[in-house]
């Protein structure tokens, strides 16, 4: 098997919800397994795709609305949290949707947030 996974990454100027949502039902129909990058820079609803195709993981979720953390915390689906690559991008902290009581709340219910560092191409768990 050449991949296991087929991501896709949901962003103002990348792939639309609908388009994302495209690409991991086709790659899900010929076995692959579905990880979504989203919500990093505007909340695009990717958080709550990830949840009903099933996902994996979703990454990044800077932005992701309540809805969205609502739907991961009652789908088997990993948040991983990557706060380093907004840094990378300058965004302002201060202009973060998530809110902490309900990553807090999501992570007490499913114990399914990691939050990472990346580094190049690489990411590894640091908490957990």
């Amino acid at each position: 098997k050449l991949a296991v996974f087929c991501d896709a990454f949901v962003e103002r100027g990348v792939f639309t919800r609908d388009q994302g949502a495209a690409v991991l039902r086709a790659g899900t129909a010929i076995g692959m397994i579905p990880r979504l990058h989203a919500d990093e820079l505007s909340d695009t609803d990717g958080a709550a795709l990830a949840a009903s195709v099933g996902a994996a993981s979703a990454d990044h979720l800077m932005h992701s609305s309540e809805r969205g953390i609502a739907a991961l915390s009652e789908s088997e689906t990993v948040a991983n949290l990557l706060p380093a690559t907004s840094f990378c991008f300058m965004s302002r902290l201060s202009e973060y949707s998530l809110p902490s009581a309900n990553c807090r709340a999501a992570e007490q219910k499913r114990g399914r947030i990691k939050w990472a560092k990346q580094s190049g191409a690489r990411k590894r768990s640091i908490a957990g």
